[in-house]
């Protein structure tokens, strides 16, 4: 297992090549074009490797034309998209290629392995049609290439602003399907909250950002989670007003849950003190209820499609 050393924290990847090939992406929302290497991308993001190398199989074992081993950090390494999926080097399938149109000029160059013809790779761009922040996608690309979050400086590591650029880190985590970088969001937040005291909690544009502005819902749980470990002494009295309600009312949720189950060994009395009756009955709901609540908006969707398609396939069988 490889480790990209840098100043402060690293991330932990398998061994990789950059690849011969880049890829070029747009969001929605922003007109700058992104160009990343593709493999470096596939290799770390689910949704691009979805895109793109979809067919691929994991690079390993050796070359199907040389016989030779596959060194992804030391050789450019391409693969069969028509098909099999089945890597080689890059100048092997070159010198496949043109031994085979040398032979037969007419006939279109085949897969050594699988025997379907050649698919060319298409240079275009790859359009993302959510709404992304682009010092958030580009400190994605960063930390690819770097294995290190660099938020921009002129967010103050103790300000709510800082905390608002991570979750827009996650936000776009979630997107690409990169459950890495989510880890590193979350593995710099607690590493600040480790060296400061107070730390630098998340405040109300952090929880507007986290409960009105995206629904995602592993983002929530963890600032309700994180939020209840720092919480000060009277906040529900002074401070409470300036979050949004639905973040109160889970936050309120949360303590009483933990008091109940006795997490943190943490009283949340004071916290509880204004909302008591409302949400301890919430409380008393259950862990699935609670659960629910911050399930993604895409996952209860996908779920509800799939129980259409069962009613749909029974109905079928029926008739």
């Amino acid at each position: 297992m490889a480790i990209i050393k840098r100043p402060g924290k690293s991330k932990k990847m398998r061994p990789f090549g950059l690849g011969p090939n880049c890829v070029s992406f747009k969001v929605n929302n922003c007109d700058r074009l992104f160009t990343v290497h593709e493999d470096l991308l596939c290799a770390n993001s689910e949704y691009f490797k979805e895109k793109l190398q979809k067919t691929r199989k994991p690079i390993g074992g050796r070359c199907p034309v040389c016989h030779e081993r596959l060194h992804p950090t030391l050789d450019d390494i391409t693969f069969c998209s028509a098909k099999c999926g089945k890597n080689m080097h890059l100048k092997c399938m070159k010198a496949w290629r043109k031994r085979s149109q040398a032979e037969k000029p007419r006939r279109r160059p085949t897969c050594p392995m699988c025997r379907s013809y050649w698919k060319q790779r298409t240079d275009g761009v790859v359009l993302i049609h959510e709404e992304l922040d682009r010092n958030a996608v580009q400190l994605y690309i960063d930390w690819l290439y770097s294995g290190k979050l660099q938020v921009d400086e002129k967010f103050n590591r103790s300000s709510d602003e800082y905390n608002v650029q991570l979750l827009k880190g996650w936000t776009v985590s979630s997107t690409f399907k990169d459950v890495t970088f989510t880890y590193a969001i979350i593995a710099e937040y607690l590493s600040w909250e480790v060296k400061y005291s107070p730390s630098p909690y998340f405040g109300p544009d952090a929880a507007k950002y986290a409960f009105e502005d995206q629904d995602i819902g592993s983002m929530k749980r963890f600032v309700v989670d994180a939020f209840l470990v720092d919480i000060e002494d009277g906040w529900s009295e002074s401070n409470a007003t300036g979050f949004p309600p639905a973040f109160v009312r889970a936050v309120c949720v949360a303590a009483v849950r933990s008091m109940k189950k006795n997490r943190n060994n943490k009283d949340y009395s004071d916290l509880l003190s204004t909302y008591t009756d409302e949400h301890y009955m919430l409380a008393e709901t259950g862990d699935d209820e609670y659960e629910y609540e911050y399930e993604d908006t895409d996952t209860d969707t996908e779920s509800d499609t799939e129980q259409s398609d069962v009613q749909t396939e029974q109905t079928e069988r029926k008739e």
